[in-house]
């Protein structure tokens, strides 16, 4: 039989154990590798992340004269920080819908669970950092793990340096036949987590500069040292770079993990019992009779068929050593193989990539997208350059060069900064050479200059005066200023809808995890009523996770106390709306005392109509009892049920946690009798 080892591709992969997998499997992320840089994609990274960094005159790789007077105005860096506090500043608003036509209020539920997921697993923390990146390198990619041991799902904000997609062009990773997620790991951990024998030896690789890891370079030098220092010398050595496959933690190498999620499209036969056939009497052509029972005979039925051999054609190969080691090769690690397949095809990520990715800014010809820093740094530069000038302007003035002829008879070395310096020319006319250097007045167009490229700049960065908080004059209410905020917000559309879209992927997987892996009960409160929920219940179920466009992004209250203000009058919220939007102190304290005022009220209309005065009593007990309203206090719970409801002489029942019976308050007993 001809070996066909040659023959693999992605339409042939080869299949689990065969010798070659490794090799064609480091094939494919070689190729990854080079088609990043063959687009030159790392220096644009480099150049991106020195810039955000500050290091614009390069002084921390070799300290020259012209460079000891730089000076670095980092409007790249504002704007950065600015733009990445604006569009995350607020927890999404979002909730789960049921796409099934199912309308059972599960998908409060859920909505609720992802809601409680996404405050305790603190995930507006790395979105701000996803966030950063993306307007650092102009793309962030994250992946969505299930922490087994948190027992919930888990976002990881990939390196842009560690991701490493099929080459050519993709809407989303998903659409990729494969994608590679390169990481650093020390030697004896990947041994000890993969569960290698001592035969299986884990090499160390250059994962620093592999991975981008010599950003550390990019940084200024800290004020002063540029003229040496305690701390640093005068040339400011740079980082000492880590040799090749080492680490500074007990010398252990560090090994590249090369983890490639692939499309297969292998198939497998499996049997499936079917239900029991009688069997047929050859003779007569009718079902044979067990003469025992009287009852036809019946046999059992397998039926072989055929299905995909990797749950929604994902596959998972791991690899280190340059593909010379296989670690692990599995189908998708996502799905929980005890569900039927029929079942866990109905999840999310049954046959989608757990990557997904974000762009500053959109390239129709390339999946990586551009930053921020690609159309600012020029100019940027050009600031720091007049500011430089400025600035050594005003020291040459304060200082300036001072003339002293030969024929006096001072010499250099009789100069120095000291106060009261006196001294002897050899004749007053030699003395009337002495001078300072008349120093040219600045330019006056300077500033205009300087103005003008900063105007540039933020017209360039579609930065407005009120994303910086700036208020034009006699603008003061808080519809103006939203109105501005609103256009400052169009302008950077784009990066709004790809903070929504991360939101939208990390509720997603959310979803899917808790579908595929939510196999404890879990108490879910919602509108003051708690029930259980068992994730693994929910497989079958379909929903999809809907987000509020623009709701990540800063607005100011006075706009939304204003709105509320508006509302109420109209009578389209209640009192608690408003005074919940309008923060008002103890504003929950200030409805159950307004809501008690009411039923005292309501209570004596009833009595003058004839209601007897032991009935408006229980009555006014049995309203006064905690409904869960705003101003509750929080009661134990256990105590209550263990604390047994006891009569008082007055006969009433007394309310759960009180000391006493509830009582009409005296105002309302006067009004009764």
């Amino acid at each position: 039989m001809m070996d066909k080892t040659n023959d693999f591709s992605l339409a042939n992969l080869p299949p689990e154990g065969h010798p070659k997998v490794g090799e064609f499997f480091y094939s494919l992320w070689q190729a990854s590798l080079t088609e990043r840089r063959r687009l030159e994609l790392e220096e644009r990274w480099m150049e991106n992340h020195r810039l955000f960094r500050g290091d614009h005159h390069r002084l921390n790789r070799r300290i020259a004269n012209k460079n000891k007077k730089k000076t670095t105005i980092n409007l790249l860096f504002a704007n950065i920080i600015r733009t990445v506090a604006n569009i995350t500043a607020r927890n999404p608003v979002a909730e789960v819908i049921s796409t099934d036509g199912m309308e059972d209020g599960t998908d409060i539920l859920v909505s609720q669970k992802i809601k409680n997921w996404w405050n305790d697993s603190e995930q507006s923390i790395s979105l701000a950092k996803s966030a950063l990146a993306n307007e650092i390198y102009g793309i962030t990619t994250e992946k969505s793990v299930y922490d087994q041991k948190q027992k919930r799902t888990d976002t990881i904000v990939l390196d842009t340096f560690s991701a490493f997609p099929a080459p050519g062009y993709f809407e989303e990773w998903n659409d990729c036949p494969y994608f590679c997620h390169a990481y650093p790991m020390n030697n004896a951990l990947v041994a000890q987590m993969f569960g290698l024998t001592d035969k299986d030896l884990v090499e160390g690789d250059d994962v620093y500069n592999l991975l981008g890891e010599d950003r550390e370079d990019n940084r200024p030098i800290p004020a002063g040292t540029y003229v040496g220092s305690q701390n640093y010398p005068g040339n400011y050595t740079p980082v000492q770079h880590p040799k090749y496959g080492t680490t500074q933690v007990g010398g252990e190498g560090r090994a590249l993990v090369v983890e490639i999620w692939v499309r297969d499209y292998a198939t497998e036969q499996v049997e499936t019992q079917a239900e029991a056939q009688p069997v047929i009497n050859p003779d007569t052509g009718l079902p044979a009779i067990d003469p025992m029972t009287g009852m036809p005979i019946m046999e059992p039925v397998v039926e072989v068929t055929e299905q995909s051999k990797y749950p929604g054609n994902i596959r998972v190969v791991t690899l280190t050593n340059g593909g010379k080691l296989v670690l692990d090769d599995k189908g998708n690690p996502n799905v929980n193989p005890a569900l039927p397949r029929e079942i866990a095809a109905k999840t999310y990520l049954y046959d989608h990539f757990p990557f997904y990715k974000a762009n500053s800014y959109e390239d129709t010809t390339s999946v990586w997208g551009f930053a921020s820093a690609e159309q600012v740094g020029d100019i940027n530069l050009e600031i720091d350059e007049i500011v430089t000038r400025i600035t050594n302007y005003i020291r040459r003035v304060t200082n300036p060069p001072l003339i002293i002829p030969k024929d006096t008879g001072i010499s250099k070395e009789m100069i120095t900064n000291q106060a009261g310096l006196i001294l002897r020319p050899v004749s007053t006319v030699a003395a009337q050479g002495i001078r300072y250097l008349q120093v040219p007045n600045l330019p006056s167009n300077f500033f205009e200059a300087l103005e003008t490229l900063v105007k540039f700049f933020d017209r360039v960065s579609a930065i407005e005066d009120a994303d910086r908080g700036d208020v034009p004059n006699r603008v003061v209410s808080g519809a103006a200023i939203a109105a501005l905020q609103e256009r400052g917000a169009v302008l950077i559309r784009s990066k709004i809808r790809a903070i929504d879209y991360l939101v939208r992927q990390r509720g997603r997987c959310a979803i899917s995890f808790l579908q595929n892996f939510g196999i404890f009960p879990e108490l879910i409160t919602v509108q003051g009523e708690t029930k259980q929920i068992i994730g693994v219940d929910l497989a079958g179920r379909e929903f999809n996770y809907l987000v509020e466009s623009g709701s990540t992004v800063s607005k100011t209250s006075l706009q939304v106390q204003e709105q509320a203000v508006k509302l109420y009058e109209m009578g389209a919220i209640d009192r608690e709306a408003l005074l919940e939007n309008l923060n008002f102190p103890s504003w929950k304290q200030v409805i159950e005392r307004v809501g008690e005022g009411q039923l005292g009220q309501a209570i004596s209309i009833l009595v003058q109509a004839g209601l007897p005065q032991d009935m408006a009593q229980m009555l006014y007990q049995q309203l006064s009892l905690p409904q869960g309203g705003p101003g509750n206090k929080t009661q134990d719970a256990a105590a209550q049920q263990q604390q047994p409801q006891e009569a008082n002489e007055a006969g009433y029942m007394n309310a759960p946690g009180s000391q006493g019976p509830q009582m009409m308050p005296k105002t309302m007993q006067g009004q009764v009798q």
